[in-house]
């Protein structure tokens, strides 16, 4: 009962996370931009929408590694000793999607933490020369740094399907 439960947990983490990022970069990021007045405009909502949604998507994540270590190592036996120098196909996928999640994290936080605030603060001087170069440079590194996030999440999911299905190879 606790596997399905974990299960159960690691799959809604996972939808809502990754969900949430598309919906983001599918719908939500568009629509700003085409119905703002200025990109500086669309640029403030999305970032109040992130900030809405990053405590949702950290909680996610959180669940995502606890869920997935609870996984590997009571139910796929998998301990850290296999799982550093552990061998075959599982093992090795098992490696990669660790890989990925720890490069999911650093992304995640660079952008929450660190690229997100410091376009908001850029965007929310008030009674100084703005400096739209410095914005736009800004607003692009955060837009490329979610979407190379995006990917990296794409890609743990790729490997949980051959986690959990089988290797296509």
């Amino acid at each position: 009962m606790l596997y399905q439960l974990a299960v159960l947990i690691h799959l809604l983490s996972a939808i809502v996370w990754i969900g949430g990022m598309l919906f983001l970069v599918l719908v939500l990021v568009p629509v700003a931009r085409r119905s703002a007045d200025s990109p500086e405009r669309a640029t403030r909502l999305l970032g109040q929408i992130g900030r809405q949604f990053r405590p949702v998507g950290w909680v996610c994540l959180g669940l995502l590694v606890l869920t997935g270590l609870y996984l590997a190592t009571d139910h796929w036996r998998v301990g850290l000793v296999d799982l550093f120098g552990g061998a075959g196909w599982f093992v090795h996928a098992l490696q990669v999607k660790v890989g990925l999640v720890a490069v999911v994290l650093v992304l995640s936080a660079v952008h929450d933490f660190v690229l997100g605030p410091k376009l908001t603060t850029l965007l929310e001087r008030r009674g100084e020369p703005v400096d739209i170069k410095r914005i736009r440079r800004n607003r692009s590194a955060v837009v490329w740094l979610a979407r190379l996030n995006l990917l990296v999440a794409l890609a743990v999911l790729v490997v949980a399907v051959m986690l959990t299905r089988g290797s296509p190879l």
